[in-house]
């Protein structure tokens, strides 16, 4: 058992990183998989949530 706080984030830290590893490999596969007419697709790896606003202006059509 863990007495201090540096050992328990140290006993943390591999199951951590294995989980945020896991997210980003799907992100990657998702991106891999995508195709140009998919809804739902990913325009930014550092920021996934990012979706595309149609504006319906000749000189600026999309905004992220």
């Amino acid at each position: 058992m863990p007495t201090n706080s540096l050992e328990s984030y140290n006993a943390n830290f591999p199951h951590t990183a294995c989980l945020k590893l896991i997210k980003k490999i799907s992100c990657l596969q998702q991106v891999l998989a995508q195709q140009p007419k998919d809804k739902n697709k990913i325009y930014s790896l550092h920021e996934p949530d990012v979706y595309v606003i149609a504006k319906g202006k000749d000189h600026k059509q999309y905004e992220y």
